[in-house]
């Protein structure tokens, strides 16, 4: 499988994780194949968490995308910049701790 398709079945699943209820399971599952497709694509958790926020929020968005599609990326969503929130908290202690 090339590095492309590895990369579209990760963003696959992180759309599909509307499916857990449980939105600590959701954040853990959201958080290891965004960690896995930074890998793969060798930058920064933080990039691929914020192009994979904009990416669908701009679904969310969109008017043309069905209803029941658009319900369903919502708590994906609400995952995703939650944890854009944990990463610049802890990027916040960090700095704090280095001055």
């Amino acid at each position: 499988m090339t590095i492309e398709q590895q990369d579209y079945e990760h963003l696959s699943r992180i759309l599909d994780s509307y499916v857990l209820r449980n939105e600590e399971r959701r954040r853990r599952f959201v958080y290891s194949e965004l960690v896995q497709i930074a890998r793969l694509r060798n930058t920064s958790l933080d990039t691929v968490t914020r192009e994979t926020a904009n990416a669908v929020g701009e679904q969310t968005d969109n008017p043309d995308i069905k209803e029941f599609i658009r319900r369903r990326m919502i708590p994906v969503r609400k995952t995703l910049i939650g944890l854009l929130r944990e990463m610049a908290a802890a990027q916040g202690r960090t700095t704090e701790r280095a001055c």
